[in-house]
């Protein structure tokens, strides 16, 4: 019984550390883009640091962070445009 709520402590650690890393890239992308990190926050709200770091259909399974590091903005645009529209393809 003690090893697993060890394992299950050490799995809820690692879901907060890997939420705690998520949310500092987050801030870091905010000082970078605060226009388009406004946009992500206002759409997404406490979900937007997940959204962030997760490969996306729209964007040929790429995360946003990947596509804004190949300078390509607008497609992460036109991709929040269509979660804002609620246009999902």
């Amino acid at each position: 019984m003690d090893t697993i709520f060890t394992l299950n402590l050490a799995v809820q650690a690692s879901r907060v550390s890997h939420y705690q890393v998520q949310c500092e890239a987050f801030l870091a992308f905010a000082v970078i883009n605060p226009e388009l990190a406004s946009k992500v926050s206002e759409l997404l709200g406490d979900q937007a640091s997940i959204w962030m770091t997760t490969p996306n259909r729209a964007l040929k399974e790429l995360t946003p962070y990947q596509v804004l590091a190949k300078n390509d903005e607008a497609s992460v645009h036109k991709s929040l445009t269509c979660i804002e529209y609620g246009v999902f393809t």
